[in-house]
């Protein structure tokens, strides 16, 4: 596992019993292998709502980290409560039906990995690099453009 020398974590953001629900949730998906990727992909997945919140410019999630994302938005409270209080925004998330090019991929990956270290939280470039499939969806930050993850995942907030 490749990390940052920040020491804070995308979990230290949360509580500890959302956290582990959050986990147990990955954990039930085909595509993660074990507790510790979960817990792992938990982490990053906030790692990036805050990039999000952070950014200008559209990111979007790596295929495992798409999988925290969207067992997040299914807590649909604690999701709210989140984005409100720790974000200060809602990060909205709408599904895409147009994969992106592998430039646009390309392109993205690259905005996306300086929005996360911009966070100064810290950055797990293990989960980043990851591929796996993940399911077709993007959000609205950019008009759902389709550049965030291979199937158009990205975040939402129009700045």
């Amino acid at each position: 596992m490749s990390t940052t020398t920040a020491t804070t974590r995308g979990r230290d953001l949360i509580a500890p019993e959302l956290f582990n629900r959050l986990t147990d949730d990955v954990t039930r998906d085909p595509h993660c292998p074990d507790r510790d990727t979960a817990e792992r992909i938990v982490d990053q997945a906030v790692v990036f709502l805050v990039a999000c919140a952070l950014s200008d410019d559209p990111i979007g999630p790596s295929p495992l980290v798409d999988l925290g994302w969207h067992a997040f938005i299914l807590r649909t409270a604690d999701y709210r409560r989140f984005c409100n209080t720790v974000l200060g925004e809602f990060v909205d998330h709408v599904p895409n039906d147009t994969a992106p090019t592998i430039e646009q991929r390309t392109a993205s990956a690259a905005r996306t990995l300086d929005a996360l270290h911009a966070t100064g939280l810290q950055v797990d470039t293990g989960v980043w690099a990851q591929e796996m499939p993940c399911s077709s969806c993007s959000d609205t930050k950019t008009g759902g453009d389709g550049d965030g993850c291979h199937k158009g995942c990205h975040d939402s907030q129009a700045k």
